[in-house]
């Protein structure tokens, strides 16, 4: 018997059940009056099939807007990078802990001196919503050097010159203790390695620091709220009443 008649036999004899799609089989649970659970079984076991047996190209077509589109291929870059800059950390650190331990400087939060993926994923997904395609970010690998207020800006200077002699560069320097404008008291730089890698490199005093963890707390409240609302401007308005607390590091004019 060849098999195509072997086909047409078996297809005569075949219950009406098993000729049934899975879409038959959604509607007749629907007729049934099953469970909602074992429709939306049903429901993703339809979807698994029909994407299982597209390409690539017809999925992306039926199922991605060009807009998600945009979003995925910046995904994919905003990764490569971030893995990058994952694997240059160890050589940082490296150098970091030398220029910290020459110069008395305490070194806080080692252990989250690498960005988490989806803190920095919603960074660049927010930067995407609002126009802007740069996935680069200077904190993915950031520290955290802590001294006296009377010693700050002096030892800041002596920090800046060891990096630039092992060839690490400062190429920014935000003074934010002289900002009205942002609650947070530090002065945040950031740092060109030689192989281009770009990190963050705060400077606080352990006053200051203690003031940054209390107001983060605020900030993360802040930061799924409505900015217009009520709430949202009472959690603004106690960041800045905790920063006006602190007393300024020594002729922090000076950076």
């Amino acid at each position: 018997m060849s098999l195509a008649r072997a086909r047409e036999i078996l297809d005569r004899r075949e219950p009406a059940e098993f000729q049934m799609t899975l879409a038959d089989y959604i509607k007749e649970a629907k007729r049934l009056d099953l469970d909602a659970a074992h429709i939306r079984a049903l429901e993703n076991a339809s979807m698994r099939v029909r994407v299982e047996n597209m390409t690539y190209e017809e999925w992306k077509a039926k199922y991605v807007k060009p807009k998600d589109d945009e979003w995925l291929q910046a995904k994919r870059r905003s990764m490569v990078y971030y893995n990058r800059a994952v694997d240059n950390e160890p050589l940082i650190s490296g150098v970091v802990k030398k220029v910290s331990a020459d110069n008395q400087m305490e070194l806080a939060g080692w252990d989250f001196r690498i960005k988490g993926k989806e803190s920095y994923m919603r960074k660049i997904q927010n930067r995407y919503e609002n126009g802007q395609t740069d996935y680069r970010s200077s904190d993915i690998v950031r520290y955290t050097m802590v001294t006296g207020g009377d010693t700050l800006v002096s030892k800041l200077k002596r920090v800046i010159k060891g990096l630039a002699a092992l060839g690490y560069e400062t190429i920014e320097v935000n003074n934010f203790w002289l900002d009205t404008l942002n609650p947070y008291n530090v002065i945040n730089t950031v740092v060109k390695a030689p192989t281009g890698q770009r990190f963050e490199l705060q400077y606080h005093t352990p006053e200051s620091l203690e003031m940054k963890e209390k107001i983060h707390v605020l900030y993360e409240k802040w930061r799924v709220l409505e900015k217009a609302s009520p709430e949202a401007k009472k959690i603004q308005s106690d960041r800045f009443c905790l920063a006006e607390g602190l007393n300024p590091p020594d002729d922090i004019e000076e950076v």
